[in-house]
């Protein structure tokens, strides 16, 4: 068996220099004398529980690191997934925006070729069917022609203002796709941040309700 001071012996069996005397005194121990020291002679059964604890401090020591390494990690990347999301959500956000403008600016335009256009072939219209009538029977054929070709303008202006409809109703559907995907990146981010103020709470040793988690171990 090894020998050791008191003091050293105390500190292997976790009491103080005055116990381990008392156990030398009762027979508990062997000691003797070197040069004016004192060496105890502590038995291995002694030794091992403090040498099982300081294992066990190790051993949490190495998994909380471990523990905090994986937690800094999950944060880090709960954050780069934050901020992406914000990115998404500003984008998702401007898209919205140019679709609404270009909406706006399609259906204003198609108001105005539509007022324009058919009023002024339609007051060209009702001239050509006054001269119709004011005019005699050698005129009459020319005149119906005129009518007939700004009848046909009407009809290709009107087929415009209906295709310009359509396509501001395909904006419009596009504009509301978009926003469902800023929801969707609203969404996603409110639940990044989530999740990152609970990584955050974790690796801080701490519950999302603010309480502590306790680590034990055992013996």
């Amino acid at each position: 068996m090894p020998w050791c001071t008191l003091a050293e012996a105390a500190s292997e069996c976790g009491c103080s220099v005055r116990s381990i005397q008392r156990r030398i005194s009762a027979g508990t121990f062997t000691a003797k004398k070197d040069g004016g020291r004192v060496l105890v002679d502590l038995p291995a059964t002694e030794r091992q529980p403090v040498r099982r604890l300081a294992d066990v401090a190790v051993a949490n020591t190495v998994q909380m690191q471990a523990v905090s390494d994986g937690f800094r990690d999950s944060l880090a990347k709960a954050t780069d997934a934050c901020v992406r999301a914000e990115q998404d959500a500003r984008t998702a956000r401007r898209t919205a925006v140019a679709a609404i403008s270009w909406a706006m600016a399609l259906t204003t335009a198609a108001a105005v070729v539509s007022y324009v256009g058919v009023t002024h072939h339609r007051d060209a219209l009702d001239v050509a069917r006054d001269d119709l009538d004011a005019a005699g029977a050698a005129h009459r054929t020319e005149v119906a022609a005129q009518a007939n070709d700004h009848q046909d303008v009407i009809l290709e202006l009107t087929g415009q203002v209906h295709r310009a409809n359509g396509l501001a109703e395909g904006r419009a559907s596009e504009l509301s796709r978009a926003g469902e995907r800023l929801d969707a990146a609203v969404q996603q981010r409110d639940e990044s941040a989530a999740n990152a103020k609970r990584l955050e709470a974790q690796a801080r040793g701490e519950r999302v309700d603010g309480t502590p988690i306790l680590l034990s171990a055992r013996p």
